[in-house]
C-alpha cells in the first residue's frame, strides 16, 4: 500500500498496471536462489475445479421450511423429494469471488431462490392532505430515525462486493430526506385532531331534597316498624350509601354526627327516612352508583357514574 501511495495510485486500473513493473523489482529484491532447479508444478488436473477451491464456504442448517440465511439473505429452496429429505441436515453454501453462489449437499447442488432481508420497499409519494399528509410525514420521521439508530448492514464477514457483478447482496438503497420540524408539528397536531374525544357525559339531575315537616310530614319514629331499616355510618363527607344512592346530611349540626351510626328506613313507595335515635334527619341526595343483579343488599354490583360533588 506504501508504494502505491509513493507511485500516486488511485484507482484499480492504474494499481494492475503499476503491479506488473514493481513484482520485477520485488522480485529482485527478495529472490532466494533454490537448492534444485527442478521444476515441482504440476498441471491442474481435469477433475480439479480451482474456482471451487478458492471460493468461501460457509456451513449453514436447512430449517422445516426448506430456507437457509447467509449474510442477512434468506435463500428458499425450491420444495423437492431431496430438498425435503435434507430439511434439519447442514449444506455448504459456496460464496465465489465472481459473486455467484452455489448452495450444496455433498456432491448435489440444490436450486432456490432469494429473498433479501434489507431490501427496502420504496415510500409512496405523500400526498397533500390536512390530516392524513401529515400523519405519514410524521410517520415517516420516525422511520427514519430508527434507521439512522439501526442503520442496516451486511456481516463483515463474508466478501466484500464492490469488484463483484451479478451478486445478490445489494447495499440497502439510501433514505428519502425527511421532513423537517414545522411538518413534524403539522404531522402532531394532525393526529391530535384525529384522536377520537371522549364524549361528555349527560347532565346529572340536581340533588333531591327532603326535609322533615317541609317536604313530607314529619315522621315518627314508630315508621321503622313498617318499612325497610339499616343502619349506616356517617363518613367523614357527611354522606351515607344506600342501593346506589348518596344521601348528604343537611341537618342543623351535621358534624355531631362524624363517624355515627344513623338508620335508614325504606318504606315501600320507595321514600327513604334517616334517623339518629329517634330525630328525624334531613338529607338531599344523588344517584352515586348505577346497580344490577339481586337486590337483596348482598348481590349488587355497583358502578360510579357522575360527579358527586
Amino acid at each position: 500500500m506504501k508504494e502505491l501511495r509513493l507511485a500516486g495510485v488511485s484507482d484499480i486500473a492504474a494499481a494492475n498496471a503499476f503491479a506488473e513493473q514493481y513484482r520485477h523489482v520485488h522480485n529482485e529484491k527478495f529472490a532466494v536462489t533454490p537448492r534444485s532447479s527442478a521444476d515441482a508444478h504440476r498441471p491442474v488436473a481435469v477433475h480439479e475445479a480451482l474456482d471451487h477451491a478458492f471460493c468461501v464456504k460457509s456451513e449453514r442448517v436447512v430449517s422445516r421450511a426448506l430456507s437457509v440465511q447467509y449474510d442477512k439473505v434468506r435463500f428458499n429452496l425450491e420444495p423437492s423429494a431431496y430438498a425435503r429429505r435434507i430439511a434439519g441436515r447442514t449444506v455448504t453454501i459456496c460464496d465465489y469471488p465472481d459473486g455467484r453462489l452455489m448452495i450444496e449437499h455433498g456432491a448435489v447442488a440444490l436450486p432456490y431462490t432469494r429473498f433479501d432481508t434489507l431490501q427496502r420497499v420504496g415510500r409512496p409519494e405523500i400526498v397533500e392532505h390536512k390530516r392524513l399528509g401529515g400523519a405519514l410525514a410524521w410517520i415517516a420521521e420516525q422511520q427514519a430515525e430508527r434507521d439512522r439508530e439501526h442503520a442496516p448492514a451486511r456481516s463483515g464477514n463474508a466478501l466484500k462486493r464492490r469488484g463483484q457483478t451479478g451478486h445478490g447482496f445489494a447495499a440497502p438503497k439510501p433514505q428519502e430526506p425527511t421532513p423537517g420540524k414545522a411538518a413534524l408539528a403539522r404531522a402532531r397536531d394532525a393526529m391530535k385532531r384525529t384522536q377520537a374525544k371522549p364524549k361528555r357525559a349527560a347532565a346529572e339531575p340536581d340533588w333531591e331534597h327532603h326535609i322533615p315537616g317541609e317536604t313530607r310530614p314529619a315522621p315518627d319514629v314508630r315508621i321503622l316498624n313498617r318499612g325497610t331499616v339499616v343502619a349506616r355510618k356517617v363518613s367523614r363527607m357527611l354522606t351515607v350509601n344506600h342501593r346506589g344512592m348518596r344521601y348528604r346530611l343537611i341537618d342543623a349540626a351535621p358534624e355531631t354526627l362524624l363517624g355515627e351510626k344513623i338508620l335508614l328506613c325504606e318504606l315501600e313507595d320507595g321514600h327513604v327516612e334517616l334517623f339518629h335515635g329517634s330525630r328525624p334527619l334531613a338529607w338531599r341526595r344523588k344517584r352515586a352508583y348505577e346497580t344490577r343483579g339481586e337486590e337483596d343488599g348482598r348481590a349488587l354490583v355497583y358502578s360510579k357514574v357522575g360527579d358527586l360533588s
